[in-house]
């Protein structure tokens, strides 16, 4: 019953999520342009009003279904600990970060809801910053576990909604302070999580040109290709580079080689099934590309979202790769935003409800199984 009202809770907030955004459509403050609007400097301000509304649901939602248990374990005892008693992680702008809310509030419930509020903050100005923010990209959005990752993942939440910012102004913006912005976000994001690191190489397949088609499809044939060894070519990267970074190197041989491990009770088979949703988004990819020739942001965003599943598919192998899709939240969304933009009727609710519906179908899945094995979050 307590999965039951948490999840109808969850869709309420996401419907006002989704309203926003059509409420809000065409809405953009976008750096460096302005609005032709006689209203420009208020709507400038009015603009930030909804992502402040809807990241303070969320992060309420967050205090009224995560409750700090007797025993902490896994993940959430390593935050308590660093939070509670100025354990430095090595991560320094996360150390900084821990000491800046230790500020205000001493309270561990209050921090997990305080990353929560800012990481859906952020994620939602990625979206809007982005000429394809639309009611379908917020469902994809809503219907993904990034919200419920904020829970648990403190450090890799926030580098996640960041990194949402990189992708959107990479592929969308032009200009030396798109330039600067990713890579403060770059240098931000290493110091916080070691997922930081992932944005240096998608940084400069980002600054590629796609204009030749042939180019972005052999670059995609080369990801996969890529992706097929990726399990010892990272042992060999985190090996060699424990030499000079010796964390850095330990932690990614750890992920790598890191055997299967499912908190949840889930098999090998059925965490690589929870990448449906995107292996198909990725197949509609592929089938609508030639309805978008020209669109060099639709490549990147299909890259991006191709890079999103095959890390799920890789989770048969390591469990930990099931976490990337929320790395590439955004562009996933996106994507699937110019996908339906194609089509109509019949045909753009039969892919609402295989892409969106699947994807809402592992979310919910994932709720009520923490509900059951754990009595909540």
């Amino acid at each position: 019953m307590e999965s039951l009202i948490a999840i109808v809770v969850y869709v309420l907030i996401c419907a006002v999520f989704v309203v926003s955004v059509r409420r809000d459509r065409g809405l953009r403050l976008v750096y460096g342009r302005k609005l032709e609007d006689p209203m420009a400097e208020r709507k400038a301000v009015s603009i930030y009003i909804w992502p402040l509304i809807v990241s303070l649901l969320f992060a309420l939602y967050n205090r009224y279904i995560i409750g700090i248990q007797d025993r902490l374990t896994g993940d959430r005892m390593n935050y308590y600990t660093d939070f509670t008693y100025g354990r430095v992680t090595g991560f320094a702008f996360f150390d900084a970060f821990l000491k800046f809310v230790k500020l205000f509030t001493r309270d561990y419930r209050m921090l997990l809801a305080f990353v929560t509020f800012l990481s859906c903050f952020i994620l939602y100005i990625a979206l809007r910053s982005s000429r394809h923010c639309t009611i379908e990209s917020a469902m994809f959005i809503s219907a993904s576990y990034f919200v419920f990752s904020s829970f648990v993942n403190l450090k890799q939440s926030p580098v996640c909604a960041l990194a949402a910012v990189m992708f959107v102004v990479l592929v969308e913006y032009k200009g030396f302070r798109y330039d600067l912005l990713s890579i403060a976000i770059i240098v931000v994001s290493c110091n916080f999580h070691i997922t930081g690191f992932m944005l240096i190489p998608l940084y400069f397949l980002l600054r590629l040109k796609f204009k030749n088609r042939t180019r972005s499809t052999i670059l995609m044939i080369l990801l996969t290709l890529a992706f097929a060894f990726i399990q010892p070519m990272l042992v060999f990267v985190g090996n060699n580079l424990g030499s000079v970074f010796p964390m850095l190197g330990q932690r990614i041989a750890a992920y790598a080689s890191d055997e299967l491990v499912v908190d949840t009770g889930d098999k090998a088979g059925l965490v690589v099934l929870k990448g449906f949703p995107y292996y198909m988004l990725v197949i509609m990819g592929f089938i609508d590309r030639k309805l978008h020739k020209g669109d060099e942001e639709y490549d990147k965003y299909l890259i991006l979202s191709l890079i999103s599943a095959l890390s799920a598919l890789l989770s048969i192998y390591t469990y930990w790769y099931i976490r990337m899709p929320v790395l590439f939240v955004i562009p996933m969304g996106i994507l699937f935003s110019k996908i339906m933009s194609k089509r109509k009727g019949k045909d753009k609710v039969i892919l609402l409800l295989v892409i969106v519906g699947s994807l809402a179908f592992f979310t919910i899945r994932s709720v009520i199984l923490n509900y059951q094995n754990y009595g909540g979050y």
